[in-house]
Parts: C-alpha cells; structure tokens; sequence
C-alpha cells in the first residue's frame, strides 16, 4: 500500500512539475531576438541633410517625429530645421533658413516592419536670412544688410526606414521645397531615428 501511494504522489509531483516547466516555456520570450516594431506608434528622428536653395548650397540640422494614426499606414510628421546656404565660404552673401512643418506621411513595410519605404507632404512655415558682407575677406569685412523673408512652404518626401537593432532605425530621405514664390530646394540626407 505505501508503495502504491509513494507511486501516486510521484507521479502527480511530475505532473505538476511538467505543466510548470510547460507554463513557463510558453510565456517566456527570447532574450536574443529583436522586437518586432511593425506595429510601433511613434518615433523620433535626429537628421543631416546636404541642402540647395536659390542657386547656393549648403547643409542643415533637423530634428523629427512622428505618430502612427491608429492601425493605418499612415502617420503624423514634424520637423523643425536649421541651416545655411551660401555661394561658397568666401561669398559675401550668405542666408541662414529656419523651417518648422507638419504634415503626414505614408509607409508600406516588408520583412516584419525591417525595410518600409516611405512618402510624406508637410506644410509649414520658413524664415529666411540673408546677411550680405561688404569690404575684403579676413581685411575689414562687415555686415552691411539683413533682410528676412518669412513664408508658407510645401515639402514632398520620399526615402526609406530601415531597422538597424530593436527600436533604432536608419531614414534616408530626398526632399523638395516649394514657397509662395515656387520651387525653393532640395535636400538629401539621412537620420538616426528611435521607434516605439
């Protein structure tokens, strides 16, 4: 009789011990593999862009975001940019641009949200800074005008978002400007954006 009972009671501790072990192997996730961030709802971006406007060139820093609208592809953008243009570094007319704007943008995902391409429209506003320079580089050369031209612009979007490791990702994007006065620029750049 005890030994039928020592019998039972063994087999019931593997039972439990079973379902434990079988409990705890299907909540547990693996340590080594990556999120998956196809459904992340938003993201923020640090960018560098190589700029043209007017004829000049040069380069700015922008900052970015964005937040996904529900369940759908398609996701609320911002972005606030500085930089400059000029002809060359000797030019004596440089022009200083700010840039605040928001808009939406599109995106369509492969690889269980790895590689999406992307496509936006932000609408906002631009400040431009010309400083003009009179008399003779590293002479007596001095500022002799500013003027400021504010102005509603339109953007157009287009690049790619891709994952490097769990919620970093790499954006490569091409823009086109337009203000009130028509085409304005274009950039291209690339930023180190941040996803959850």
């Amino acid at each position: 009789m005890k030994s039928h009972a020592l019998l039972r009671l063994s087999s019931s501790l593997l039972v439990v011990c079973a379902s434990s072990l079988a409990l705890a192997d299907g909540t547990q996730e693996p340590m080594d593999t990556p999120p998956a961030r196809a459904d992340a709802g938003s993201y923020v971006t640090t960018q560098v862009a190589l700029v043209t406007s007017d004829h000049r060139s040069g380069s700015d820093v922008a900052f970015e975001g964005g937040y996904r609208l529900g369940e759908s592809p398609l996701w609320l953008h911002g972005k606030l940019a500085y930089g400059g243009v000029d002809d060359n570094w000797l030019s004596s007319t440089q022009v200083g641009l700010f840039q605040a704007r928001l808009g939406v943008e599109a995106r369509t995902c492969q690889l269980d949200g790895a590689v999406c391409e992307l496509g936006g429209v932000d609408a906002g506003y631009q400040r431009r800074t010309t400083y003009t320079y009179e008399g003779e580089i590293f002479v007596d050369q001095h500022l002799a005008m500013t003027t400021v031209d504010n102005a509603p612009i339109v953007a157009a979007r287009a690049g790619l978002d891709m994952r490097l490791h769990a919620g970093l990702r790499i954006r490569p994007e091409v823009e086109l400007v337009a203000t009130q006065h028509g085409y304005d620029g274009v950039a291209a750049g690339g930023g180190l954006a941040y996803q959850w």
